[in-house]
């Protein structure tokens, strides 16, 4: 999905020089914790979003754009920061979280992120001409005055439950299947579609429908949209290169 906003080739992405840089819509009201970590515990009943503040006065929008990579925790986000960094695009991220057999090449995720929803939103302005990961749950608090070109991350839903499910069992997750997966995902699926609705209502989003699944399969038409979505200036082949199939575990029978 592309939002009715100008084409983003109009306006050419320019990214900042570095700096020194020394996690609303909540998914589902039920969910014990949903942050950077890719957690999603039990839900009975997704909320749905409220239309009647969804759009901010902007007094002043800033010419360089935030680049956010967003989508369901396991949709694909992580991929899709390395094949940024590797186009040549800065990243905002801390190490904080480290690598591990469910992320093998690193979460690149940046841990302010997880407290948008207390107001933490200074460290934005530093994002400019940058990519910071932000679950589908926390877009809405993005501040208003700022400008962001989404790279929104979709990937079949019984591979997302499938990596979830694997995830939580790994870390002694007892409870981690309290939810049957027909009903998980029909409540996921319902989220994508508000957090979309909502997405293209906002004057200050730009967003890109990224098809994980098709993209690992055969990157380079992919690489070519997103790369066009964010000015052209990335380098496409170093990108083609970092996108790993063997990578691409919980295979779906439908993919």
């Amino acid at each position: 999905m592309r939002s009715s906003r100008p084409s983003p080739t109009s306006e050419p992405f320019a990214p900042p020089p570095f700096a020194g840089l020394p996690a609303n819509p909540p998914l589902p009201s039920e969910i014990d914790e949903i942050d950077q970590t890719d957690e999603i515990d039990q839900i009975d009943e997704i909320d749905q979003i409220d239309e009647t503040d969804e759009i901010d006065e902007i007094d002043e929008i800033d010419e360089i754009s935030v680049v956010v990579v967003s989508g369901l925790p396991r949709s694909g986000t992580s991929m899709m920061m390395k094949v940024l960094e590797a186009g040549g695009l800065p990243l905002l991220t801390d190490g904080v979280r480290e690598a591990d057999p469910d992320n093998p090449k690193g979460y690149y995720e940046f841990e302010r992120v997880k407290k948008l929803p207390k107001g933490d939103t200074a460290w934005v302005r530093d994002a400019r001409g940058r990519a910071v990961k932000v679950i589908s749950a926390l877009l809405k608090d993005l501040p208003s005055q700022y400008t962001y070109k989404v790279l929104f991350m979709n990937r079949l839903m019984p591979e997302i439950l499938a990596s979830q499910r694997k995830m939580l069992i790994r870390r002694g997750k007892a409870d981690s299947d309290r939810v049957p997966d027909e009903r998980m995902g029909e409540l996921l699926e319902k989220h994508v579609l508000e957090v979309k609705h909502w997405l293209s209502l906002q004057p200050n989003f730009q967003v890109l429908d990224v098809d994980y699944n098709a993209m690992v399969k055969d990157p380079r038409p992919h690489v070519r949209r997103i790369n066009e979505f964010l000015g052209g200036i990335l380098d496409e082949e170093a990108m083609v290169r970092e996108v790993d199939p063997t990578l691409y575990r919980n295979r779906s029978q439908r993919s």
